[in-house]
């Protein structure tokens, strides 16, 4: 049958409510804005009926159900204005979307800090509205064996490594200078921190009050002066109660030729140690070790500052032609002059602050210096001995130089 036939035996009231029936049908499978109070949610018409609603069509965006708009939160923590009905994370009512509204600082494992909604924080979250700042991530800091806990940035200016975590359950491995052949080199001007909680004892120290067997987790460290001159040592700003040592020679046969428990003077500590003045010789190493005192048990350990100054108990003694570093009551024999407290020698050929031709060391270079020198060269004196070398015919050679030089 064709449509015309179709027509002819289908009257025309039949064929229309036919195609009311279609048209009703697709109408009620459309998908549209269903209104359940001022809740929306997309339904078809049918759907909607179904649930008590009233079919609006078209969107939610456009929030056909009269619901208030608010501030809406994404996962990531952005914020965005929409109706209540069309938000998983609905603020409320007339809330707008100030600063870290939806977000707050989330600390990832590696100490990092980031904003961003509590359910994308691969971490710990502070809350919403926390910011990121310098304290917002604190965990375990490992710096020389010994743990703290401290922001990654704090960590980094401490020299430590930082750890996620606690300190109860952070590992911080041995100490770089538990013994003397690992000793770090301190540097006049600049103190060396550190710390010595996993350290053992190599060395007992003379000087702790009650016995060396006081001495407890001894670190090691190492001098090399820049000058010839008088040094102290000081562990002000540690914070435990230490023990100071400083040694002459090598790792295997050193001989203590300083020590101090408690020395006081330190702002904030009166358990600190600061060695007397000690003359060194330029260039030679010294081996500095610092313990920490207990009389019972053995203390867990802490942070330790070591910092080296120039003594000033000490100078640069002028004599004959050569310069020793004592004090002020040990540069009173003839033809010694004493530079003054804090000063130090000078290696030939310098000629400051001892001139090596002013041999007697009477502020001026003159004939008699000569004679003077030659009688010192001709018994062996070590105060000929210009050079450093030894007493020998170079000496003269270089005196001679010194003095035609004017010094």
């Amino acid at each position: 049958m064709n449509r015309s036939q179709l027509r002819s035996t289908v009257s025309a009231p039949v064929l229309a409510m036919v195609l009311i029936l279609c048209c009703c049908s697709a109408a009620r499978a459309q998908v549209g804005a269903c209104c359940i109070g001022t809740s929306c949610t997309m339904r078809t018409l049918s759907a909607c009926e179904n649930a008590g609603g009233s079919f609006e069509g078209g969107s939610c965006s456009a929030d056909p159900c009269g619901a208030a708009t608010g501030a809406c939160c994404a996962a990531n923590g952005t914020c965005s204005i929409q109706a209540g009905g069309n938000c998983g994370d609905f603020l409320g009512a007339g809330t707008t979307c100030t600063s870290n509204v939806c977000r707050g600082s989330c600390c990832a494992s590696g100490g990092t800090c980031t904003l961003t909604g509590p359910s994308n924080c691969n971490g710990a979250f502070n809350g919403v509205g926390s910011a990121c700042t310098a304290s917002s991530c604190p965990g375990a800091c490992c710096a020389s064996s010994c743990c703290t806990t401290a922001t990654l940035a704090t960590c980094s200016g401490l020299g430590g490594t930082y750890i996620a975590g606690t300190c109860a359950t952070a590992a911080c491995g041995a100490v770089a200078n538990d013994n003397c052949s690992g000793a770090i080199a301190v540097t006049l001007g600049s103190a060396a921190v550190g710390g010595n909680c996993n350290a053992t004892i190599e060395r007992l120290i003379s000087c702790a009050s009650g016995g060396p067997a006081n001495t407890h987790k001894t670190v090691w460290y190492r001098f090399t002066p820049p000058a010839s001159a008088g040094y102290e040592f000081t562990t002000c700003g540690s914070a435990i109660d230490t023990l100071l040592a400083v040694h002459r020679g090598d790792c295997l046969s050193l001989v203590e030729i300083a020590c101090n428990d408690d020395a006081g003077g330190c702002a904030a500590s009166g358990v600190a140690s600061r060695t007397p003045g000690v003359a060194m010789n330029a260039g030679e190493t010294y081996y500095i070790e610092v313990g920490q005192w207990s009389l019972v048990g053995v203390p867990a350990g802490g942070a330790i500052r070591l910092a080296v100054e120039v003594s000033n108990s000490f100078g640069a003694c002028c004599s004959g032609a050569v310069c020793t570093v004592v004090g002020a009551d040990g540069c009173i024999e003839a033809n010694q002059r004493y530079a003054g407290n804090g000063t130090s020698c000078n290696a030939f050929p310098t000629t400051v602050p001892c001139c090596p031709a002013d041999f007697n060391q009477s502020g001026g270079v003159s004939v008699q210096d000569i004679f003077d020198f030659l009688s010192a060269y001709f018994v062996g004196d070590a105060w000929a001995d210009i050079n450093g070398g030894g007493v020998s015919v170079q000496d003269i050679f270089d005196f001679l130089t010194a003095y035609f030089g004017g010094c």
